[in-house]
């Protein structure tokens, strides 16, 4: 507001985030805003800007992990099956591609 009406912008401005607990709990606020480690998730790319949001803590750039799984991770077939088993799902896969 003072930025606005006087021209001068201000020295000390403060900003401020609202996350819920909720949200502060979660994988992503930790890896992404607070920037902390995790054993199964290895930052591979982080981006080549150092340009941060006003918000001095929190970044916001381009950032992709590795996912390490755990050695003895059994593998489900569930999750690995490429065809869908009932007919009546496959149709309405396809329904919703073509919106």
């Amino acid at each position: 507001m003072l930025y606005q009406q006087t021209g001068k912008k201000p020295e000390n401005e403060l900003f401020g985030i609202y996350l819920p607990e909720q949200g502060w709990k979660t994988l992503i606020v930790h890896l992404y805003m607070l920037e902390k480690s995790s054993e199964h998730f290895r930052l591979i790319y982080p981006s080549s800007s150092e340009r941060r949001c006003r918000i001095k803590k929190f970044p916001t750039e381009t950032k992709v992990w590795e996912i390490i799984y755990p050695k003895d991770l059994a593998e489900n077939p569930k999750y690995l099956a490429t065809e869908f088993k009932d007919l009546t799902l496959y149709q309405s896969w396809m329904l919703g591609r073509h919106k």
